[in-house]
């Protein structure tokens, strides 16, 4: 079970720079392939600071 912890800290600090890009990405280009990824990514983020994931 340890393990997984590590993993999931290390996916959320990864995710949030992502989040970032992928956010400035939409603003500039807004595609539906980018919103959905956006919300992808959020919704996962969310996921992992409330420990659902």
């Amino acid at each position: 079970m340890d393990k997984y912890k590590k993993f999931r800290e290390a996916f959320r600090v990864i995710l949030f720079p992502l989040i970032i890009l992928q956010f400035l990405r939409t603003m500039f280009f807004p595609t539906p392939v980018d919103v959905f990824i956006l919300f992808l990514f959020f919704v996962i983020y969310v996921s992992i600071m409330m420990n659902i994931i």
